[in-house]
C-alpha cells in the first residue's frame, strides 16, 4: 500500500528540496526483483511557486539512515502536473524533491523560505538559516532567531571547483556550493558534468545490393573467360607453301 507523508518520516535530511513523502508498505521479497520503476505526479504551482528546476527532480530513496537521490524523467503533462518516472532498487520511504533553478544576481540580500542568501560573484549563496522564516522586508532572520550560520563545506580558493558525488560545487566566497547536478556523474579530473557519448553510427548495406554486386562480377568474369576463348579458337594459322 502506498500512504502518502506530511512530514519527513526520519530524521535524516533530503538532498534537494522536498515536495512530498510517500510511505511503501508491502509483503513482497525484494530478492524476488531487481528494480522497481515509480511514477509520481508533481504540481506545476509548486515547481514555479520555489523556482524549481523541471528537469532536475528526484525521487530519494531512504537507504541505510539516509536520503539517496535518484533521477527521473519526464514521461507526461496534463497542464496541472508533470509527470515522472524513478528507476530504484526496492521500496522504502521516499521523498518527492527537487533543486532550484541557478539563478545569477548582481547584489543584495534576499530571503528563500526559511534561508537569508546573499549575492555573491552573481551567485545566490545561503548565509543563515531561520528558526521562525526570513523576513522578506528587513532582510533578517524573523525575531532574530537563527538556527545556524551555514558553512557548506571546508575552505577553498573563490572560483574553483570539485566534485562530490555527482553534484559539481563551486568554490564562493572561500565556501563550497553546489552549481549543478550531473545526471551522468561528475567528472573529477574535468570538474565538468559528463556528457553522453556519441555512438559513431554505421551504415549497413542491404543485403540486396550485395547479391547485386555479386551477380555482376560473376557475369564479369564469365564474359572475360568467354571472350579469351573465343579469341583463342577464332586464331588463324598461316602455313608458307614452297
Amino acid at each position: 500500500s502506498i500512504q502518502k507523508l506530511t512530514i519527513n518520516p526520519v530524521s535524516a535530511t533530503v538532498n534537494a528540496n522536498a515536495y512530498k513523502y510517500i510511505s511503501v508498505n508491502h509483503n513482497i521479497l525484494e530478492s524476488k526483483f531487481a528494480s522497481v520503476n515509480i511514477k509520481v505526479d508533481v504540481e506545476k504551482t509548486w515547481i514555479d511557486n520555489n523556482s524549481i528546476d523541471e528537469s532536475k527532480i528526484y525521487l530519494e530513496r531512504y537507504e541505510t539512515s539516509a536520503w539517496k537521490k535518484y533521477s527521473t524523467i519526464k514521461i507526461g503533462d496534463n497542464g496541472t502536473h508533470i509527470t515522472y518516472q524513478a528507476t530504484v532498487p526496492g521500496l522504502s520511504y521516499f521523498a518527492i524533491s527537487g533543486d532550484k533553478v541557478i539563478t545569477e544576481c548582481t547584489s543584495g540580500k534576499r530571503c528563500d523560505g526559511k534561508q537569508l542568501q546573499e549575492c555573491v560573484n552573481k551567485l545566490w549563496v545561503t548565509t543563515q538559516t531561520c528558526a521562525d522564516g526570513c523576513d522578506s522586508t528587513s532582510l533578517n532572520c524573523t525575531g532574530g532567531v537563527v538556527i545556524s550560520n551555514e558553512t557548506t563545506g571546508p575552505e577553498c580558493t573563490t572560483g574553483s571547483k570539485q566534485c562530490v558525488g555527482n553534484d559539481l560545487q563551486l568554490c564562493v566566497a572561500e565556501q563550497w556550493t553546489k552549481s549543478a547536478t550531473c545526471e551522468l556523474g561528475c567528472n573529477a579530473e574535468k570538474l565538468e558534468c559528463n556528457t553522453p557519448i556519441e555512438t559513431p553510427t554505421t551504415t549497413e548495406i542491404p543485403w540486396s545490393a550485395i547479391i547485386i554486386v555479386a551477380i555482376i562480377a560473376v557475369c564479369a568474369i564469365a564474359y572475360f573467360l568467354f571472350f579469351r576463348k573465343s579469341r583463342a579458337s577464332s586464331k588463324t594459322v598461316r602455313v608458307r607453301s614452297g
